[in-house]
C-alpha cells in the first residue's frame, strides 16, 4: 500500500522500512526476462573530474522478477545477500559478511504495511552459505509498527521498541494518487524531529527528497533522482 513507484526499473525505499530497498520493479525485470543486474559507482566532487568507484552490485532475479541473492563489493570487502519473498513480500533479508550473518525478518498485516521487524546475529550450521539451517541465533533489536488512517490523505505511524513502547511517531500526507508528499516523524522522549519532502513529476516519477533533521544539530540533505529515456 506504502510503496512508491518510481520508474520502471528503480523504486523508492519502502516507507515503512529503513533496512530494505526495493531497487528493482519486477514487473519490469520479468516481463524483459533479466537475469542479472550489475551496477558500477562513481561519484563526484564540485569542481572535480568524476572518480570510478571500486564498489559495484552484482544482483540476480528469480523467474517472477524478485531479487533472490545480491552480491555487494566494496574495496576488499564483500558482502552477499540472500532474500526470500512470500505472496510478493519481503519476509527475510540475510546478509553473510566478514562479521558474520546478519539477518531481518519482516512481517505485515492483511494491507500489506510493514507491523515487524527483528533483526539477529546467526550461525549457519551448513557448510555454505547457499543452503542455511539455524544453529544459533541471538535477537539485536526489534520494531513494530502501527498504523491509523485519519483522514483519506494523512497517516499517522507509531513505532514501538522491543518491549513495546512508543519512542517515535510520524505523519505522512498523501497526493490523490496515494503518493507520499511530506513525511514528519518525533522522538516521544527528547521532541527532535525528522522531514522528509517528496516531489513528482507528471507522470508520477519520483523527482526528488529533500530530507532535514535536528537528531544532532541541523541538517539538510537533498536527493535528486535523474532517468534516461526508458525511464529507468
Amino acid at each position: 500500500l506504502f510503496l512508491q513507484s518510481q520508474a520502471q526499473f528503480f523504486q523508492t525505499p519502502i516507507r515503512f522500512s529503513a533496512f530494505y530497498q526495493n531497487e528493482y520493479s519486477p514487473e519490469f525485470i520479468q516481463q524483459n526476462h533479466i537475469k542479472q543486474v550489475k551496477i558500477t559507482f562513481s561519484s563526484k566532487a564540485d569542481n572535480e573530474r568524476i572518480k570510478e568507484s571500486p564498489k559495484q552490485e552484482i544482483t540476480y532475479f528469480d523467474k517472477n522478477g524478485f531479487p533472490e541473492r545480491k552480491i555487494s563489493i566494496n574495496a576488499n570487502d564483500s558482502i552477499e545477500t540472500f532474500y526470500y519473498f512470500t505472496s510478493n513480500h519481503l519476509t527475510i533479508l540475510r546478509e553473510f559478511n566478514s562479521g558474520g550473518i546478519n539477518t531481518f525478518y519482516f512481517s505485515y498485516d492483511s494491507a500489506a504495511n510493514l507491523t515487524k521487524v527483528v533483526q539477529c546475529k546467526e550461525e549457519n550450521a551448513a557448510d555454505t552459505k547457499h543452503f542455511f539451517r539455524l544453529k544459533k541465533q541471538e535477537v539485536q533489536w526489534l520494531e513494530t509498527y502501527t498504523y491509523e488512517q485519519i483522514s483519506p490523505k494523512q497517516i499517522r505511524k507509531k513505532i514501538s521498541n522491543d518491549v513495546g513502547a512508543v519512542y517515535k511517531e510520524s505523519f505522512l500526507y498523501l497526493n490523490e494518487k496515494g503518493k507520499t508528499l511530506e513525511e514528519n516523524e518525533r522522538f516521544v522522549v527528547t521532541g527532535v524531529s525528522q522531514n522528509l519532502l517528496y516531489s513528482y513529476s507528471e507522470e508520477g516519477i519520483i523527482k526528488s527528497i529533500d530530507f532535514a533533521t535536528d537528531v544532532v544539530g541541523k541538517l539538510e540533505e537533498n536527493f535528486t533522482f535523474t532517468y534516461d529515456n526508458k525511464g529507468n
